[in-house]
C-alpha cells in the first residue's frame, strides 16, 4: 500500500469509534452530588441529560440545546441577577469532582498500558475518595461506586491488555483510545462552560495548533491527537489530528501528516489520498479531482456509507505541504448530504490558516 493511503486509513477509521469512545467515557461519567441538589433547586432530568452530552468526551454544544437547558430555568432564577449568579456557581463547581475523576481515572490507564501492571497516578486516590464521598443521596453514591468500579476495571484491563465490556460490545484498552479521550476532555470543559452562560455567545476565537501547521477560527477547542506509524520500507510518519463535533450528526477533522520527504508521485499520491480515506470510512468515493488550493497541490472529493445507523456522507481535502515535507488532510463527516458535507469541509477550510 503506498504511504499516503496508509496514513489516510489510519488517521481516518477513528472518526467511526465515536459510538465506542462515548461509550467508554460514558461508564465513567458521573453526576456529581451538587449537580444532584441543583435539581431538587430546578435541574430538571433533560438538563441533566444536555450537561452529559455538552461534557460526554465526543459531545457537543449548540445554540438549540443551549436555549433548551436554559428555557427549563426557573424564572426567579433567571431574572434575578444574584440568583442566577449562585446558580451558575453551583452548577459550575458540581462538575469539579466528575472531571477530576475522568482525568486521573484515563491518566491511571495510560500509565498502567506504559508499565504493563496497575499504575495508578498520585492524584487517583483523592479523586476517588472525593467522588465516593461527595453526597450523601443513596442513588448518588450508588452511582458513584458505579463510576469508580467501572474505572477500576478499565485500569485493570489495561495493565493486562484484556478487553473490556462497554454498552457497545468488548473493547481493548488501548494507547490510542486513552489519548484520544483525554485530549477530548479540554473541549468538554469548554462546551461546559459555553452552556452555563446565560446568554448564547457565537464566541468564534483563533486557536493555533503550531504541531499540525494550521490555526482555525472556532468556537470550542479541537481534540489533539499524536500518533506515529511504521509504513512501507520501515518509514516512520508522524500523525497530528485535530477533531471537533459540531452537533448530533456533523463531525470536522484535520490531520497533518509529515513523512519526511516529497512525494514521488504528487499529483497521483493526492488523489490516492482522497480515495482511500473516503474508503477508510467506508465510503464509497464518488468524482475525485485534483486542484490547487491556495497556490498548493490538492484533491477533494466526496462520497458516501451505509452504517446500521443510516447513511452518512464525507467530503475531503487532501493538500501537498512540500516544503514542511508532508500533507494536510481535511475531513468533514455529516448524516444530511455529500453537498452539505462538501459545504463544512469548505468552510472549516475557510476558517483555517496556514502556519509554517
Amino acid at each position: 500500500m503506498y504511504a499516503s493511503a496508509a496514513i489516510a486509513l489510519r488517521a481516518n477509521w477513528k472518526h467511526l469509534r465515536r459510538g465506542y469512545i462515548c461509550a467508554l467515557a460514558s461508564v465513567l461519567f458521573m453526576v456529581s452530588p451538587s449537580i444532584a441538589r441543583a435539581a431538587q433547586d430546578g435541574l430538571s432530568p433533560r438538563q441533566l441529560e444536555i450537561i452529559q452530552t455538552v461534557l460526554s468526551v465526543e459531545g457537543y454544544i449548540s445554540k438549540e440545546l443551549h436555549a433548551e437547558f436554559w428555557a427549563s430555568v426557573p424564572l426567579a432564577i433567571q431574572s434575578d441577577t444574584k440568583t442566577k449568579e449562585a446558580f451558575i456557581r453551583t452548577i459550575d463547581r458540581s462538575i469539579a469532582t466528575g472531571v477530576r475523576f475522568q482525568r486521573e481515572s484515563w491518566a491511571s490507564m495510560k500509565a498502567s498500558l506504559e508499565a504493563g501492571r496497575i499504575t495508578k497516578t498520585p492524584g487517583y486516590a483523592i479523586a476517588k475518595k472525593n467522588a465516593l464521598s461527595a453526597s450523601t443521596i443513596p442513588s448518588f453514591n450508588q452511582h458513584a461506586r458505579q463510576a469508580v468500579a467501572n474505572a477500576e476495571a478499565m485500569i485493570e484491563a489495561a495493565a493486562a491488555r484484556t478487553p473490556f465490556q462497554t454498552p457497545k460490545g468488548s473493547m481493548y484498552i488501548t494507547p490510542e483510545l486513552v489519548n484520544q479521550v483525554i485530549a477530548g476532555l479540554d473541549g468538554s470543559i469548554a462546551r461546559f462552560r459555553r452552556l452555563v452562560r446565560a446568554v448564547w455567545e457565537e464566541a468564534a476565537a483563533e486557536r493555533r495548533y503550531p504541531e499540525a501547521h494550521v490555526s482555525i477560527i472556532s468556537q470550542v477547542p479541537f481534540a489533539i491527537e499524536r500518533e506515529e506509524l511504521t509504513v512501507e520500507n520501515g518509514r516512520k510518519v508522524k500523525l497530528i489530528t485535530l477533531t471537533n463535533r459540531l452537533n448530533q450528526s456533523d463531525f470536522l477533522g484535520i490531520t497533518f501528516s509529515e513523512h519526511g520527504g516529497a512525494w514521488a508521485d504528487p499529483d497521483g499520491a493526492v488523489i490516492r489520498t482522497v480515495k482511500a480515506t473516503l474508503k477508510g470510512m467506508s465510503a464509497s468515493p464518488s468524482v475525485v479531482s485534483s486542484s490547487e488550493w491556495r497556490n498548493r497541490l490538492s484533491a477533494s472529493g466526496n462520497g458516501e456509507a451505509v452504517t446500521s445507523v443510516g447513511t452518512v456522507y464525507a467530503s475531503t481535502r487532501v493538500v501537498e505541504m512540500r516544503e514542511l515535507g508532508g500533507a494536510l488532510v481535511f475531513i468533514a463527516v455529516t448524516e444530511t448530504s455529500k453537498i452539505e458535507a462538501d459545504l463544512l469541509r469548505e468552510g472549516l477550510e475557510r476558517s483555517t490558516q496556514l502556519l509554517r
